[in-house]
């Protein structure tokens, strides 16, 4: 048994545990202690953001991949349908006023030194496939008993951004099958892409490029069926405004089809004046309901109610081609020529080719056949997109002969689809049990592609290498990205050492006793000469070249006697389609995200 001594005692007892209980942490201790709490606290903090950062990041990389392939995976589909027994269009635009570019911002976090000009592009082409209608189906098929659904075997598809409807405007819980969705209206803030509002630009649901959503429009070309008796039973449905069973106004009609409403063409001159009048109007239990009850007697794209066309084609074709009127002079609703489609050709005051165009505040005027059709094909837009200088017409839009506002009136320029991102109105109409309101209420939001687009850019190119350079690169053609950057996309006719090089491609045309080429002008793509200080160019690529001369075969060996072509010949189409979509991030919208795709086009038919 060992023994402590008193010293042992002292220093172990329960007074020496307590004397060293008592001592403190001197004071540069304590400051050493705390930064280097401080220190490890800022790096795990550090740490902690840079990782949730990188896991936020990759979440955000993962979900933009997932719908960049399903944005690609649309338009493949699409432009794997593309038809030449159509015509095709871009439309190149800028954000503007009218005046200038705008530069526009993203959002309204965004800080002003960081606003830029951006791209409003379009583009419209036709395709051959089984189509249906958007809308919610209204009646019952007699024969199967299943909803009844407009379809057909080719469409019209738009690509393009959309315009909202300002919420202090009359039409935006109700709105009309007629409406024009201008851009400016009296008493109202302008909803025009990009263009502030003077008191508030907020108050511009289109103002911010973050909140702009990019739509795809197909509409249904679908002739009105043959029929004896009505397609479907109605009643239940429409509540008190159902028609009679039977009743004659529920069959196909040139404004109606499968009971519902239709526009009797593609071309807005058609839409504008027919069925026009007391011609034959929208039935009454169609749309009983209306911001605007005058403007139910002309179906109208702009509206974005519309997605069925009670035609075709065949139709389509004539009216570009062989046309007795231009687009703006179809403005007498009580003269059946001007609306029913006559049995003539092209009217004989068209005049031969001329290489020259019309003066800009005169296109509406001119007989050569390359403006012609060009007229047509542009009055196919479903809006007059163009935002113009005043004075300046290149779009074929001939001066008002209407009241503003009235259902004959020309559509407003800078006009565009309407949509919304979610039905303003859809419990009110279920509530009243208004079925053609609800259907109305939910294609608002039918064709919305890609929400916060906040630029869209198309370009073309018929596939040929720019010879200044020793890359393979094609030349794409379109309004400047970057003026005077090498490299970069020119207006027609594209050089990227200046606009020096007016001709930038051929193709072999069949001649006898030499392998000529012929060439591709602006005058054909465009009709006349853009330059990069353009705020919006439209190029045409129709059916047959309307620039080439006819010829005839004097010895009838089967060749041209001469170096002129033999007509008819394609009309050159560009060989590939390079779309560039920017989207702008949901939680944080002035980070953006690009993407591109290039799409080919169908091959030009055989020459003669």
């Amino acid at each position: 048994m060992s023994h402590c001594t008193r010293r042992e005692l002292r220093r172990t007892g329960p007074l020496a545990l307590a004397n060293a209980a008592g001592r403190g942490f001197t004071l540069m201790e304590m400051v050493v202690a705390v930064a280097a709490v401080a220190v490890i606290s800022v790096g795990l903090a550090a740490i902690f953001d840079a990782v949730g950062k990188t896991v936020s990041g990759g979440r955000r990389v993962s979900v933009l991949n997932t719908y960049a392939g399903l944005m690609e995976a649309r338009l493949r589909r699409d432009f794997e349908r593309m038809s030449r027994e159509g015509f095709l269009m871009v439309r190149q635009q800028w954000a503007n006023d009218g005046v200038a570019r705008l530069a526009v911002p993203v959002a309204d976090s965004q800080r002003q030194a960081d606003w830029r000009e951006r791209r409003v592009d379009e583009i419209l082409f036709f395709t051959k496939g089984k189509a249906e209608s958007a809308r919610l189906p209204v009646g019952i098929d007699p024969a199967t008993g299943a909803p009844l659904i407009a379809s057909g075997e080719a469409s019209r598809v738009y690509y393009g951004h959309g315009q909202r409807v300002g919420p202090t405007n009359a039409a935006y819980s109700i709105p009309s099958i007629g409406d024009l969705n201008p851009p400016v209206v009296s008493g109202e803030p302008v909803v025009a892409l990009g263009v502030p509002f003077v008191a508030d630009p907020s108050q511009n649901p289109n103002y911010y490029a973050g909140g702009w959503t990019l739509l795809r429009h197909e509409t249904v070309l679908a002739r009105p069926r043959a029929s004896a008796s009505a397609p479907g039973d109605f009643r239940g449905l429409l509540g008190t405004n159902q028609p009679p069973l039977g009743d004659p106004s529920t069959l196909d009609s040139d404004v109606q089809v499968a009971g519902q409403p239709a526009a009797p063409g593609i071309f807005r001159s058609h839409n504008r004046w027919f069925p026009g009048g007391a011609g034959a109007p929208l039935p009454a239990w169609m749309h009983p309901a209306s911001a605007n009850p005058a403007a139910m007697l002309t179906p109208r794209f702009a509206s974005g109610l519309v997605d069925i066309a009670t035609t075709d084609l065949e139709e389509i074709r004539w009216w570009v081609t062989s046309g007795t009127l231009l687009p703006g002079r179809i403005e007498d609703p009580a003269t059946p020529a001007n609306l029913i489609y006559p049995n003539r050709r092209m009217a004989s005051s068209v005049v031969a080719f001329t290489s020259n165009p019309p003066p800009l505040t005169q296109r509406d005027l001119s007989a050569n056949p390359i403006d012609w059709q060009h007229a047509w094909m542009d009055d196919a837009w479903p809006t007059q997109s163009a935002v113009l200088p005043a004075g300046n017409t290149p779009e074929y839009n001939p001066a008002p002969s209407a009241v503003p506002g009235s259902a004959n009136a020309l559509d407003p320029s800078g006009a565009r689809l309407r949509y919304e991102p979610q039905s303003p109105d859809l419990f009110g109409e279920i509530a009243a049990g208004n079925l053609y309101g609800r259907a109305d209420q939910l294609l608002l939001t039918a064709s919305n592609f890609v929400p916060r687009c906040s630029e869209f850019i198309v370009e073309w190119s018929y596939g040929d290498t720019d010879p200044n350079f020793a890359n393979s690169e094609p030349v794409w053609f379109g309004l400047p990205r970057n003026p005077g950057a090498v490299g970069e996309t020119y207006p027609y006719p594209y050089s990227s050492q200046g606009r020096g090089n007016w001709v930038v491609h051929t193709r072999p045309l069949r001649l006898k006793g030499a392998n000529a080429l012929a060439t591709v002008s602006d005058r054909l793509v465009y009709g006349y000469s853009p330059d990069e200080a353009s705020l919006v160019v439209t190029s045409f690529f129709g059916y047959t070249d309307p620039s080439l001369p006819s010829t005839s075969d004097a010895d009838s060996d089967g060749q041209i006697d001469n170096l002129s072509p033999l007509r008819p010949q394609p009309w050159p189409w560009p060989r590939l389609i390079r779309i560039t979509i920017v989207l702008s991030d949901p939680q944080d919208p002035t980070i953006e995200s690009t993407f591109q795709y290039i799409f080919t086009t169908p091959a030009d038919p055989g020459s003669n």
